[in-house]
């Protein structure tokens, strides 16, 4: 189950209970935690309380004992403290476990740090036949930016959890390097196989521990800056665990103080298959590189996937980088760290890795629903020097395999960006990412002037890569090796030196229309109709990203996109000159599942919407952004019409909706997130009343600027709406509707949903003060 339910009895079989999907957690009480664990305790196996802050430790401890079969258990940027931990795993006497079997969890009973529990927490009854210790079974543990732990509870999870096998820490603040013992326990945890603790400062000595652990094959210690390298490498090298031949996925991201000694311990890790150093300028500029780093990555025969986001890699060391890894690795990303895929599992993420809720809107993870994939300031390859192209074609050359590339953010020149695509082999890339890069093309001249140059028999060919014709009266009786070394050396200098011209990189991108499944080109300059000649040939591709690349937009490419990308499934032309004719030859996509179109002006005014309605695609798309177009009251009612299968719709800005438009989208009953914003006039209280009790599952809902709105209007709403979990009510109500009286009214409207004041987007930009933990502290309030 995902949210937070009406009737848990419905659900009597149910084995997993996801508060954080809709954003849930935030609004979990003691009450609410009782009632489940009360009802499904026995057979739940899987458990998400993320975001959750008004839990207090003693009923959480509560709850997770009567949970014996517990085995994913997830508190992600909870208020989640040690002593929940430390009273659960206690034997059950202790906690009046003993004849009853009844466990009340009282709002008067001490929480053991500081503050008590809530009031009405409800009693958990919980068979006296339960001998299992609890969390026994546990397998996943995620407690991702809880700031409120101390670190002891890793003791407890090493005596009373055994058959832990992930463990998810980062951002937990837990300073490792400033508490020597703190990571004494991981050594003894003998199942764990997954660790994270990104952000809590491991250093030598938790280094140390960690190798300790036998089955370890992932781990994770990014932005530690502490470590120095001396004892790490001794650790590693020296240790005859399982964490040097089994380790398969490590991530040194933002490490500042690695030395040549740590290098040397990762050559101990034949198995490593996924090595991050992302944002590590320090080493991978010019001249800084350790000398081991080369000769370290030179052994590890199974690397297969190589990220260098974000660390402005310089391209001397990409070259030397690429000579000796290159023939292996088949994903490499050397962009600023923007790219959307560039971490997902085709780039060897360990399992258990966090994911999005289900249900939310492709826009609504974004700060804004025209929020764009925000770009690292500083862009890696800028300015290029005749001499740095070359090193980076020469760089592409090595690296032969690659299935997917992400130069995400690089401004990387399209000279450079048509090397890696030649180089790889014909129908082997499937994800390129190439987002804000530079892909202007050289003139036509420029192919026709390289074209005349002489034969290679007859050019003499320096180290820096410049030629100079020879004159012969016949051509030299070169044969054997050093034709083929000539030959060579030709063809790496041609790569860098012939014109990087439109056609040549479309003919790269035809070379790979049997496997490109996503190409991304969102903001890169330059892009023109004849850089994507060959889109009809792409026949794998399911996702393309044309955002804010101007005028190559166009009714004639999406035709060909319409009748060659049969699989297409995500569309994105926002920020483009895209008009009501793209809009309809996109209709014709028969499998899109997702498009968007913020911000064409020209669109929405004609008979565009009408089409796309009307056409194939109305019955698979799912989520569709309109926002900052032309979109009219008409074009509502077209949608609301043909396109039944929509979950989410973004009209932000539309200034030609009004009440009747909004009226015509409650016919989309299965409408999960809706975005009104910047629609002064559109949403009344009648209209948000009939769009509430029209669309139930709303999860999210953006209505800033909604002037027409009253206090007593939005009351009446949200009493329809119980998975509501964000709503955005920004500058609403032209001032009339304070931040105090919002708080007053969600406070008193709190037992028909899940929304809350810590949700909540309010009037005037304020926040509740019961919207933050710290808030709540510092107010006196009831501890976590």
């Amino acid at each position: 189950m995902r949210g937070k339910p009406a009737a848990l009895d419905a659900f009597p079989r149910a084995s997993s209970l996801d508060y954080a999907a809709r954003g849930a957690g935030q609004s979990l009480t003691d009450a609410d935690l009782a009632e489940a664990c009360n009802q499904l305790g026995p057979r739940l196996q899987a458990l998400d309380i993320s975001g959750a802050f008004q839990l207090s430790s003693g009923a959480l401890a509560t709850a997770l004992r009567a949970c014996r079969v517990l085995r994913r258990l997830a508190a992600d940027g909870s208020t989640l403290q040690d002593a929940a931990f430390a009273a659960a795993l206690q034997p059950g006497e202790a906690h009046g476990m003993g004849d009853g079997g009844v466990v009340a969890a009282q709002g008067s009973a001490s929480d053991g740090h500081g503050g008590s529990m809530h009031s009405g927490a409800g009693l958990l009854r919980m068979p006296a036949s339960l001998a299992s210790p609890p969390l026994c079974r546990l397998e996943s543990l995620s407690l991702r930016g809880c700031l409120f732990l101390r670190g002891s509870l890793l003791a407890d999870l090493a005596q009373g959890c055994p058959a832990l096998t992930s463990l998810d820490l980062a951002g937990c603040c837990l300073a490792s390097n400033l508490n020597p013992g703190l990571a004494v326990p991981l050594a003894s945890m003998r199942s764990l196989e997954r660790l994270v603790l990104d952000g809590n400062g491991a250093d030598d000595a938790a280094m140390q521990h960690i190798a300790a652990v036998p089955r370890l094959s992932s781990s994770s210690s990014s932005s530690s800056s502490s470590s120095s390298g001396g004892s790490t490498s001794g650790s590693l090298a020296g240790s005859s665990g399982a964490a040097d031949a089994g380790l398969v996925f490590l991530d040194i991201s933002g490490c500042t103080g690695l030395t040549d000694q740590c290098w040397l311990a990762i050559v101990e890790m034949q198995g490593l298959a996924c090595l991050r150093m992302e944002h590590m300028t320090h080493l991978l500029q010019f001249p800084s590189m350790p000398e081991a780093l080369p000769g370290a990555l030179w052994r590890l025969p199974r690397l297969r996937s190589l990220s260098l986001a974000g660390s402005c890699c310089h391209p001397s060391k990409l070259k030397l980088l690429a000579a000796v890894c290159g023939g292996s690795v088949t994903h490499l990303d050397i962009g600023t760290g923007g790219s959307r895929f560039g971490l997902g599992s085709q780039w060897g993420s360990p399992p258990n890795s966090p994911r999005s809720s289900a249900g939310a809107a492709p826009w609504a993870a974004a700060a804004g629903p025209q929020a764009q994939p925000a770009q690292p300031p500083g862009p890696a390859y800028r300015r290029l020097t005749s001499l740095h192209e070359r090193d980076l074609c020469e760089a592409a050359q090595s690296f032969r395999q690659l299935q997917s590339f992400s130069a995400a953010g690089s401004s990387l020149p399209l000279r450079v960006v048509t090397a890696f695509l030649e180089a790889a082999p014909a129908g082997r890339l499937t994800r390129v990412d190439l987002q804000a890069c530079c892909l202007d093309a050289e003139p036509v001249t420029a192919a026709a002037a390289h074209s005349a140059q002489p034969p290679w028999q007859q050019q003499l060919f320096f180290s820096s890569g410049a030629r100079r014709a020879l004159t012969f009266d016949a051509y030299p009786a070169v044969t054997g090796t050093s034709a083929s070394r000539l030959q060579q050396l030709h063809a790496q200098a041609d790569s860098w030196q012939r014109p990087a011209t439109a056609g040549r990189f479309a003919t790269a991108l035809r070379r790979q229309g049997a496997s490109l499944a996503s190409l991304r080109l969102d903001g890169a300059s330059g892009v023109t109709d004849r850089h994507l000649a060959s889109l009809s040939a792409l026949t794998a591709l399911t996702q393309l990203s044309l955002a804010g690349t101007g005028g190559a937009v166009s009714a004639t490419l999406l035709a060909e996109a319409a009748a060659g990308c049969r699989r297409l499934r995500d569309l994105d032309i926002s920020g483009t000159a895209a008009n009501d004719a793209c809009l309809a030859v996109a209709a014709a996509m028969p499998r899109l599942h997702q498009l968007s179109a913020a911000g064409c002006s020209g669109l929405g005014a004609g008979a565009g919407v009408a089409a796309l309605a009307a056409g194939p695609a109305a019955a698979t798309l799912h989520w569709l952004d309109l926002s900052g177009t032309a979109v009219g009251n008409a074009a509502a009612a077209e949608l609301a019409a043909g396109c039944r299968q929509l979950r989410g719709v973004n009209l932000t800005g539309c200034a030609g909706l009004s009440p009747a438009g909004v009226e015509s989208l409650s016919h989309l009953p299965r409408l999960s997130c809706l975005g009104l914003g910047r629609c002064p006039q559109a949403v009344t209280d009648a209209g948000l009343l009939q769009l509430a009790r029209s669309c139930p599952a709303l999860t999210w809902l953006q209505l800033s600027e909604a002037h027409q709105l009253t206090a007593g209007g939005l009351a009446a709403a949200l009493g329809f709406l119980p998975c509501l979990a964000h709503l955005d009510l920004t500058a609403a109500s032209n001032g009339q509707l304070t931040d105090e009286q919002l708080a007053s009214l969600l406070a008193g409207n709190a037992g028909t949903g899940v929304v809350t004041a810590a949700n909540v987007q309010l009037p005037q930009g304020g926040t509740s003060p019961t919207g933050s933990p710290f808030k709540r502290r510092s107010a006196g309030a009831a501890g976590p």
